[in-house]
């Protein structure tokens, strides 16, 4: 890569925010676990348990930062 001459210096940083939660999680959840058969390719209450998780991070809006600067040598 390579930069101009005319480039003054800079900075810059880049966050990345805690996610949505994945539509598969609910595809996958089963709430009662009361037809097996017909549910094998669920789990019951996954939905619960990883909904539990990400609420124990609810409180971070931040989960990494990165911080970077350009400069002309």
């Amino acid at each position: 890569m390579a930069i101009s001459k005319n480039t003054k210096p800079c900075s810059e940083t880049i966050s990345f925010a805690p996610p949505a939660m994945p539509t598969w999680v609910d595809k996958v959840n089963d709430d009662s676990g009361s037809d097996i058969r017909k549910n094998m390719d669920k789990t019951t209450g996954i939905k619960y348990l990883i909904k539990g998780v990400s609420d124990a991070y609810k409180d971070n809006t931040n989960l990494a930062t990165i911080d970077f600067r350009i400069k002309n040598n």
